[in-house]
């Protein structure tokens, strides 16, 4: 083994085994580019002794793409890592170029509203273009393939009050459990796109009934370690579930291809939260699970 080769296993020893949750989650990205059959023994005794889950995951991909090398014969100098980080850059290019079109457009339409309707910061129109900002942002922390999540503290009552969509009415959503000290820790823009998502799709399913089916169920709870978030709504329709659609990009909206289903199961995978969603009998139900406290 050559002196270099030495001198970058130390230090991402040193780094995998840091005090600081910031530096082993560095080189366990790093590792994501980096991979070689040679840094399987570090991986596995990183592994062995993480706690953190985002951390172990990004882990677990380094491991997997090195036991690939040592399968295909290859090493972190081959063109599949290449491959590998050309797409990481291309997807956290598509990050900021989102960011950097959308972000004077926003702009632009908030000045615009802002002379012409008289009470702006408090009309349908403000909240409306605020909804779009911030699904925007959950957009682009989405495509930014490698990014780790940026925990915070907040409530699953805030949580519920930003993602309720403007056009669900207060009298049609039906709340049981959610209280304003459930704080956990979470990235708002992920919980943002999946949480938005998932009570938009409840609403436009429970609007295709009769009036008295409009209705949309949420209820919230956390334990010391955990917390969970469950809506419940009438649909007119097949029964499916959310692997089915997620994986055949199919489902019974018109015209629609489950795309924002799709992103919610990315956001929730980058959180490390367990999604499930399945609709049978008229009734569908979506139910997120995670751990409520960030190390």
């Amino acid at each position: 083994m050559s002196m270099e080769r030495m001198m970058i296993d130390s230090e991402l020893k040193s780094r995998l085994h840091s005090s600081l949750p910031s530096q082993r989650a560095e080189a366990a990205e790093w590792l994501k580019t980096n991979y070689s059959p040679s840094l399987i023994p570090i991986i596995l005794d990183a592994l062995e002794k993480e706690s953190v889950p985002t951390i172990r995951r990004a882990l677990a991909v380094g491991l997997k793409l090195a036991q690939s090398g040592e399968r295909d014969g290859i090493c972190a100098e081959s063109s599949k890592t290449v491959d590998t980080g050309k797409l990481i850059s291309i997807l956290d290019d598509l990050a900021g170029l989102i960011r950097h079109e959308t972000d004077p457009a926003i702009g632009w339409l908030r000045r615009a509203a802002a002379r012409e309707i008289p009470n702006f910061e408090s009309s349908e129109t403000n909240l409306y273009i605020e909804t779009l900002r911030r699904r925007i942002i959950s957009l682009e922390t989405l495509a930014a393939a490698h990014r780790i999540p940026n925990w915070t503290r907040t409530t699953l009552y805030d949580v519920i009050r930003d993602c309720k969509p403007p056009d669900l009415e207060s009298d049609r959503l039906i709340g049981k459990g959610i209280e304003r000290q459930d704080y956990i820790d979470t990235d708002w823009r992920l919980m943002n796109l999946i949480v938005a998502n998932a009570l938009k799709n409840a609403s436009e399913a429970a609007l295709t009934l009769h009036p008295s089916q409009t209705e949309v169920w949420l209820e919230t709870g956390v334990s010391d370690t955990s917390f969970w978030l469950s809506i419940t709504n009438r649909f007119d329709g097949d029964s499916f579930d959310f692997d089915h659609v997620a994986h055949t990009g199919s489902s019974n909206k018109v015209d629609h291809k489950g795309l924002g289903i799709s992103a919610m199961r990315m956001a929730a995978d980058r959180l490390n939260y367990d999604l499930t969603l399945t609709a049978t009998g008229g009734t569908a139900f979506f139910s997120l699970t995670g751990t409520r406290f960030h190390e």
